[in-house]
């Protein structure tokens, strides 16, 4: 055997033992990573209960019973599938070249934890290629009556502060830059903009929660929570609004209505439920004459 023949071998093994260490030490960090941070939060609670927003409670069971889901209903479409094709391939199949490159995939595959994986396209997607998956704009309005201010009341006031001082106690500040525009006041624990989807999602948490609460106290309860998205929270606001008698006018101002008769059917549909309800007090108050 040449020098440069012996040169070779060494330097490919010396490579594949200097990724063998690296994958090595990447898995045992994040093992003791995990271990060390998770271990002393781990309670029985934690395992047997699922999360609550109602509770303030953080359980993850349904995650695990899905995990042994997904397990179990994988394992009923691969063992077939695996034990056919190792069966072909070792058998049956001709085409050399596509043996050994499936073998050779096979064992890759069966060597490196899929974490790494995961890990290195979450690394070069998102790090290297930029690629986060969502972005944000500031667009303009539809329409120029989207250009509008909206008076802010005392409570709406308060509620900012409370989110602002809740984000100085956790040690959140804004990261994010939105054409220019940054210091926005909802921000997640990452210090990015809010998605709606994200929204959404807690919002029908909060519901789920809620609905069990009750059912769990009367399975034949009849009020329960509809459900709704973001959106429909201005539809709730024009409905206090007109609860309240303002004008009709400054609903179409504030919501930012181009035409009035958007704005008079909302208030139609409110005016006809609160017309109902006052007759229904009217007509209990002649009753207890």
């Amino acid at each position: 055997m040449n020098k440069s023949r012996k040169g070779y071998i060494f330097t490919m093994k010396l490579l594949m033992w200097l990724s063998v260490g690296i994958t090595a030490a990447l898995v045992l960090f994040l093992l003791g990573y995990i271990l060390v941070k998770g271990i002393p939060h781990i309670t029985w609670e934690l395992l047997s209960t699922k999360p609550s927003y109602i509770e303030e409670r953080i359980g993850i069971l349904p995650n695990i019973l899905n995990t042994l889901y997904i397990i179990l209903a994988t394992l009923v479409f691969v063992i077939p599938l695996g034990v056919g094709a190792a069966i072909y391939l070792t058998e049956y199949a001709k085409n050399k070249r596509i043996v050994t490159a499936i073998e050779y995939a096979a064992e890759t595959l069966s060597g490196i934890p899929s974490i790494i994986y995961g890990l290195v396209g979450m690394l070069f997607f998102c790090q290297f290629l930029n690629m986060k998956g969502c972005y944000f704009n500031v667009n303009t309005t539809k329409t120029p009556a989207g250009n509008r201010q909206v008076p802010m009341l005392d409570f709406v006031k308060e509620a900012f502060l409370m989110e602002k001082e809740r984000q100085e106690m956790f040690d959140l500040h804004c990261e994010i830059i939105i054409d220019g525009y940054s210091d926005f006041i909802f921000i997640n624990r990452f210090g990015q903009a809010q998605h709606q989807s994200t929204l959404n999602k807690a919002i029908r948490r909060i519901i789920r929660d809620c609905n069990d609460e009750q059912l769990l106290k009367d399975e034949n309860a009849e009020v329960l929570l509809p459900h709704f998205s973001c959106h429909s929270l201005k539809h709730t606001f024009t409905t206090r609004m007109c609860e309240a008698g303002v004008n009709v006018k400054v609903i179409q101002d504030a919501l930012g209505h181009k035409d009035i008769s958007t704005t008079l059917n909302i208030y139609t549909d409110v005016t006809k439920e609160l017309k109902r309800s006052e007759f229904e007090g009217l007509d209990l108050y002649f009753k207890n004459e």
